[in-house]
């Protein structure tokens, strides 16, 4: 019988054992690819996991299947010789730089051996550095600072090994280097020189696979967009929650990411507020006069060392930059405050007081050694100081500078717990603290949750699974823990603090609706396929590009079975009715099929209003052309429809039909418009579209004219648009778009003189109107702005 080992989560609530065997540490490409190969032949699942500094089951591996450590695979790789000139690079700022970094290396690597000694730092960052880079952009992990990105945002490009399954089922291991559309490689110069990689610049697949929680394949590298290193200073503000709403209430007078954000978050580079958790729950909920903290980090300039830094017997005031201060009492009496009555139905009043008396608090801001109120941003993001060693007497005076002088072990929990994560959009931030300190009030659990809440802030994501996904958010965090003291009784306590976490979760659900809440997947959820494809619109993209890369469920852990991610199943198509709805936009995503997939819905469509159905089909292709025909005969005169691809080569027109066609060929998209004219058929027979790597294709769908509706037949239903999508000659999608259409309150006249005129629809002139003079109108307003004038008989007021 072989050893086993058995892996914890870094708070080990979540374990999983596995033969010593399955155990590998790679520290390069090939050996990864090694590792592979052995699961396809052995018919085992593979999963990689860094630091394990989860609350959920999110990096947790399969029992007896294959287990990756990412410990060999750190440090820096030289960047790929394909990238483009700097000047078309795209990065955010002159100051931004790019860096290559193997995806197990330590957060504390990469600031303190990698980017220090050249000057470079990271954009932002968490509280913590004892992740690896992998597992912070896989789970979406944040720092705070309302334009600041998270780390699944400063990816630039993603090298993953993917194992693809061929026509005859054969499965081979590909190295694919996977980035935007307009991505940081040259497509000719990767052709020349990438021996062997497949590069997909694919916005879809690269807002999948970069927070992808580790379902789609292993990944070797990232490349990273950093910046030039910068120094933070570090105050404390005690406040009360009713000077932290009046925060919020008072605005910048200008439209920011079309939101006017609050003036304190605008002008503070990082700002994190706490609450006292357990002044809440033990009067009843949140009050005006709570206690709270706000902690803001400003940018202030690098400091050179002095010259007799050194001189000094205390370790830690010894290192340069400067290193935190040792919390000392201050610290241990707000650890000790957490030590009361923490099983209580409420918070003891010596654990309120100690905590409003010794953590929320203001204070001089001198909270790094030998007097400093500012030091590197790794020293001062970074919650806890530093763990100093002795200096080796050996080492040469520039050694001395390096950081890993001062490296502290491993993570581990400074004491057991779990916690929730959820984010909301920024002008809702006062309203979800309240609601949910107040419900937990109301809860009265038989366990207190006596830290702090955390609010912290940060800038809209394009990664399709980021909780920040299209919208900058506030992230509120609620913990439960033990103190060290009290570790042996974690699963007595476990299950009534998720138990609680559970009934937040669905009460917050009910408030936030369709979305408007969303939880960190990296601490404790409850997420399933159902709410996720709820809370995250392009959720059915992502699902399609997991069955595409992940077809064999080869990458499949305990997580995605919590999620319903069966690879033998198909992707969920999303009615269009819980599709994007934003302002005239609505969206519906299609599927990769199997044969062909049938798609028919009704849409409703708002004529002349701007409204307009988005396709979107992910036709993943590389091997052969494509066919589409389009079908708009049953569709109204006027309805304009518009095909667009990122292609490079040159679509061919084999059959077309009364469209007036125009092929624009603009920064790698190719748009195809058509317009049906009046009493023609209306249909585009065939397009051929030749294969040049992996894209996706989407059709725009709007109607320009109202059709004739009366009174007794409000709506028109026989109206429809067909697309049918072929490739190697078989069918792959149709879809049938049923069309209904709403009367217009008003009707311009554009046949009236001397000026036109705007009628109500059905008065006797309105009924006179031809077709062709018709011009529907949805606000009074709207149609004066174009030149109307009220219609004397019926709206009355006429000025011409």
């Amino acid at each position: 019988m072989s050893n086993t080992l058995t892996w914890k989560n870094w708070i080990k609530s979540h374990e999983t054992t596995i033969p010593e065997s399955n155990y590998y540490e790679p520290s390069n490409e090939p050996d990864i690819r090694h590792i592979l190969e052995i699961a396809i032949a052995s018919g085992l699942k593979v999963k990689m996991v860094g630091s394990g500094h989860s609350h959920s089951k999110v990096a947790q591996p399969v029992s007896n299947n294959i287990l990756i450590s990412p410990v060999k695979l750190s440090g820096e790789l030289p960047n790929y010789s394909w990238l483009k000139p700097d000047s078309q690079l795209n990065l955010q700022s002159s100051s931004h730089a790019l860096v290559r970094v193997k995806s197990g290396t330590q957060l504390r690597t990469i600031n303190r051996e990698i980017l220090a000694p050249k000057g470079l730092g990271l954009i932002n960052m968490g509280p913590f550095d004892g992740q690896t880079i992998g597992g912070v952009i896989n789970t979406n992990t944040h720092g705070t600072g309302l334009y600041l990105p998270g780390f699944t945002d400063m990816v630039r490009s993603v090298e993953m090994l993917v194992v693809k399954t061929t026509s005859n089922s054969e499965r081979l291991v590909e190295t694919w280097v996977i980035e935007p559309t307009h991505g940081i490689s040259d497509p000719q110069k990767f052709s020349d020189e990438s021996n062997g990689k497949c590069l997909i610049q694919d916005n879809n697949l690269f807002y999948s696979v970069t927070c992808g929680y580790g379902l789609f394949g292993i990944v070797h590298s990232y490349t990273l967009e950093v910046r030039d290193s910068y120094w933070l200073d570090e105050r404390f503000e005690a406040t009360t929650w009713q000077a932290i709403k009046n925060k919020f209430n008072d605005t910048v007078d200008e439209q920011i990411n079309n939101d006017e954000p609050p003036r304190f978050l605008h002008e503070n580079h990082q700002v994190k507020i706490y609450v006292n958790t357990a002044e809440c729950l033990r009067e009843g909920g949140i009050k005006d006069d709570t206690h709270c903290r706000i902690d803001y980090w400003n940018e202030v300039p690098v400091e050179s060392r002095p010259s007799n830094w050194e001189n000094h017997h205390n370790n830690r005031k010894k290192v340069w930059p400067p290193a935190r201060k040792n919390p000392g009492n201050h610290f241990g009496l707000w650890l000790q405050g957490l030590l009361f009555n923490i099983s209580k139905p409420k918070p003891a009043a010596a654990t309120v007081n100690i905590l409003n008396d010794n953590f929320f608090v203001s204070d001089n801001g001198e909270h790094f050694v030998r007097g400093y109120k500012a030091s590197a941003y790794y020293r001062a993001i970074r919650r806890l100081p530093d763990e100093c060693i002795e200096y080796d007497s050996s080492l040469s005076d520039s050694e001395k500078d390096v950081d890993n002088t001062e490296f502290t072990s491993d993570p581990e929990a400074n004491n057991v717990g779990t916690s929730i994560e959820f984010s909301v959009p920024i002008r809702r931030t006062i309203e979800a603290v309240e609601k949910a300190l107040n419900f937990l009030s109301d809860l009265n659990p038989d366990v207190n949750f006596i830290t702090p809440i955390g609010i912290r802030f940060t800038k809209e994501s394009m990664h399709y699974l980021c909780p920040t996904y299209q919208r900058d958010s506030a992230f509120i965090e609620i913990v439960g823990f033990l103190p060290n003291n009290r570790a042996n009784k974690w699963d007595d306590f476990k299950d009534d603090y998720h138990d609680a976490f559970d009934k937040l979760i669905d009460y917050l659900r009910g408030e936030f609706p369709g979305g408007g809440v969303r939880f960190h997947k990296g601490k404790y959820n409850t997420y399933n396929d159902t709410t996720l494809a709820t809370d995250y619109p392009f959720y059915n993209t992502w699902v399609t590009n997991y069955h595409i890369l992940n077809a064999t469920g080869l990458f499949d852990c305990p997580n995605a079975a919590r999620w319903n991610l069966d690879a033998s199943k198909p992707a969920t198509l999303t009615p269009i009715e819980a599709g994007i709805q934003m302002d005239n936009f609505k969206s519906l995503c299609s599927k990769e099929g199997k044969g062909l997939e049938i798609v028919e819905t009704t849409f409703s469509l708002i004529p002349n209003s701007g409204d307009h159905l988005k396709i979107e089909l992910p036709v993943w292709m590389r091997s052969s052309d494509l066919e589409i025909e389009i079908d708009l005969a049953s569709a109204p005169d006027s309805t304009y429809l518009q095909f667009s691809s990122e292609l490079t080569d040159p679509v061919r027109f084999l059959e077309t039909d009364n469209f007036y066609i125009t092929n624009h060929y603009q920064k790698d998209q190719y748009l195809l418009t058509a317009t049906k004219t009046r009493g023609n058929q209306g249909s585009i027979k065939k397009i051929n579209i030749p294969s040049t790597r992996l894209y996706p294709i989407s059709f725009r769908l709007s109607v320009g004219e109202l059709p004739f509706v009366t009174t007794q037949n409000p709506y028109h239903e026989n109206y429809s648009a067909k697309i049918l999508v072929k490739r190697l000659g078989e069918p792959a999608y149709e879809i049938t778009i049923h069309l209904r259409f709403y009367i217009a309150p008003f009707v311009g006249n554009l046949n009236s003189t001397p000026c036109p005129e705007l009628h109500m629809f059905g008065c006797e002139w309105e009924m006179l109107m031809s077709n062709q003079h018709r011009v529907p109108y949805f606000s009074i307003q709207d149609a004066h702005n174009d030149g109307y004038d009220n219609g004397h008989y019926c709206l009355g007021g006429s000025t011409c």
